[in-house]
Formats: structure tokens, C-alpha cells, sequence
């Protein structure tokens, strides 16, 4: 796990999914981001998490992550790695751009570049992603 420093002003929430019910395995999630997030000094908001692999915005913690956004509730979002969020590109684009515009970062903790990102980038690096692909 990469610290990238300790950063004021930052209310997290913290969010875990796992494709099936394993309860140890989202726990060690949640512990991860948590022990990420007190290392890092943010405070943490809530947490949430899912069971399953739907369309993101079908998940019921999803869908209480996104109203959160929307209601300024947070600002940094913390996952182990954006595969918890998506594993499909296509899904991936919306939630991003929905994160951009709500003011929240993201951050992952297992990617190689675990530092809080502004969502707009991501958003732009999917987008060159998937421009490739078609080419």
C-alpha cells in the first residue's frame, strides 16, 4: 500500500464489492481502505459496499455512495482498485464523469498510482483507452 501523504480537508468514503457473498473478503477490503484512509488522515464519512457484479448504478451501495455525491457528503472516494467500481470500460466512463461532477476524487489503494486522482483524468484516460481499442 502507497501513502502519498497525509492531505487535510478530505471526508472519505470508503467502498468494497465483491462479485459474490464472501463476507471475510469484503471485511479485509473495508480494512484495507480504512487503515489507508487513517494513515492518510481523512475522515471517513461511511462506508459502503455491495455484493455482485450488475450495472453499477443497480447496487444498492452504489446507489447510496452516488446520492451521497450528489449531496456534498464527501469528497474522495477510496476503493482497493477501480475494478470494485467496474470491471467494464463502458461502465466504468459514466460513474467517472457522474464523480467528476459531483467534485470527488478517487483514489485506489492496490493500483500502482494510488493517489487521490481527479476523476476527470480518469475519465479522459478511459476515453483514450477505449478510442484505442476501436482503432
Amino acid at each position: 500500500m502507497k501513502i502519498v501523504g497525509k492531505v487535510a480537508g478530505y471526508k472519505a468514503v470508503l467502498y468494497a464489492r465483491c462479485n459474490h457473498k464472501d463476507e471475510l473478503a469484503l471485511e479485509k477490503q473495508l480494512n484495507t481502505l480504512r487503515e489507508y484512509a487513517e494513515k492518510c488522515n481523512y475522515v471517513i464519512a461511511a462506508e459502503y459496499s455491495d455484493y455482485g457484479c450488475d450495472f453499477p448504478a443497480k447496487r444498492p451501495g452504489m446507489q447510496e455512495v452516488m446520492q451521497a455525491a450528489t449531496e456534498g457528503a464527501f469528497n474522495i472516494l477510496i476503493v482497493t482498485s477501480l475494478n470494485r467500481l467496474s470491471r467494464k470500460q463502458t461502465e466504468m466512463a459514466p460513474l467517472v464523469k457522474f464523480f467528476t461532477e459531483a467534485g470527488v476524487k478517487i483514489c485506489c489503494v492496490d493500483d500502482i498510482k494510488c493517489e487521490p486522482i481527479i476523476a476527470t483524468e480518469l475519465y479522459e484516460k478511459i476515453q483514450e483507452i477505449m478510442s484505442a481499442k476501436r482503432n
